[in-house]
């Protein structure tokens, strides 16, 4: 989960649930997706990948996270109901009625992952 001003506002919401996985292992079917390309507030560069159709974001790449690809949480068949969140990034700009469990790992900023 993140609450950085990207993911909000990709979102639409308080946070972003991005879901990550190595790039080789992700197909897209159903049609292409349109790149918006956008630097981040820390000067790193971000590509989105969109559905021409209806301009759902589904797919993100991060500089810092070479190979990897993000998928929003909630554009699965089954949202959420399989994702744990491990992470919250940005917890400085959560609300303060928000409970994050202990178990999740907090961090103030990004925070690449360790895996």
């Amino acid at each position: 989960m993140c609450s950085c001003e990207w993911c909000r506002k990709r979102s639409g919401s308080l946070f972003g649930i991005s879901v990550y996985f190595d790039r080789e292992r992700v197909v897209f079917s159903g049609g292409d997706k349109k790149i918006f390309r956008l630097t981040s507030d820390s000067g790193r560069q971000i590509e989105t990948g969109f559905c021409e159709n209806c301009g759902t974001t589904v797919c993100w790449t991060l500089e810092f996270l070479p190979g990897k690809i993000g998928l929003a949480g909630g554009t699965f068949d089954e949202p959420l109901g399989w994702i744990r969140p491990q992470r919250y990034v940005f917890d400085r700009l959560k609300p303060d009625w928000l409970h994050i469990d202990e178990d999740i790992a907090c961090f103030h900023a990004m925070q690449p992952p360790s895996d």
